[in-house]
């Protein structure tokens, strides 16, 4: 069903710049330097990038609260001349961090995705040794010890509060979420990657209706997941999604597309390449 995603995809700025999402992009963007580039962000679409960047940065601001703390500690042992393994206790920096976004991967608290479960349990259960070395040059440069965590911890991801998204189906290999802000869903394969990506409310809409919009959704999501290409195209249209016009519009395309295929076929190659 690409070709659909295609034309439901266009330009999403005009519903980006005022969310908080967006803002807190703009605000911290700078601050992911070499992380940037380790996860090639700007390989992906400005919304997602948003998503993504935004699951980092708090990872960072984790990170960076856990530090600052423990420095504090230090430098207060310092100055009384003793240094006490009870300041660094592993319920003080839970206590810290309560507040703070979080996930659970099969039993692992994870704070700081672009870390290793391990070093996430270091951080929350062993702080004492992010003062030694080698764990004390995390402070100044995180991205020697970054890995895939988008291949490790898949979807679960944004299923928590490291994101603004809303998880509507999942099955073995994906989830479906809603971001409420960019009127978006977003199809996530279990690798962490952007499958496809769903915009509801075309520029035809005037006055978009959210009313019980998850239920609506739902039922979109369905469709997709049942692979049925003309009942996700009804779908759209029956909740408000898409307008009469786009309705149309899609439509004719599927027309068009079924056409060339056959012709392509009688020639006697696959119908699939013209895709």
């Amino acid at each position: 069903m690409n070709f659909t995603f295609d034309w439901l995809g266009g330009d999403n700025y005009r519903r980006l710049r005022d969310t908080d999402d967006f803002e807190f992009y703009l605000t911290n963007y700078g601050r992911l330097n070499k992380l940037a580039e380790i996860y090639k962000l700007n390989d992906y679409d400005e919304d997602f990038r948003i998503i993504l960047a935004n699951i980092i940065i708090k990872g960072l601001d984790n990170k960076e609260t856990i530090e600052r703390y423990l420095k504090g500690i230090k430098n207060r042992a310092e100055n009384q001349n003793e240094i006490s393994v009870e300041d660094f206790m592993e319920r003080e920096v839970k206590f810290l961090m309560e507040s703070k976004p979080f996930m659970l991967s099969n039993l692992n608290h994870i704070v700081i995705p672009f870390f290793s479960n391990s070093l996430n349990y270091i951080y929350l259960n062993e702080p004492e040794k992010l003062l030694s070395y080698p764990y004390d040059r995390l402070n100044e440069d995180p991205s020697s010890a970054c890995y895939d965590f988008l291949d490790q911890l898949g979807y679960e991801i944004y299923d928590s509060s490291f994101t603004s998204l809303i998880k509507i189906k999942s099955d073995t290999k994906s989830c479906a979420f809603y971001h409420p802000d960019f009127e978006t869903i977003y199809i996530i394969n279990d690798q962490g990657r952007l499958d496809f990506k769903i915009m509801l409310f075309d520029k035809y809409i005037k006055h978009p209706n959210h009313h019980h919009i998850l239920r609506r959704i739902n039922e979109v999501v369905e469709a997709f997941y049942n692979l049925d290409r003309n009942k996700f195209i009804d779908c759209l249209r029956k909740n408000g999604f898409i307008s009469r016009r786009m309705h149309h519009a899609l439509y004719r395309r599927l027309s068009i597309r079924m056409i060339k295929k056959t012709k392509i076929y009688r020639k006697g190659k696959e119908a699939d390449e013209i895709l």
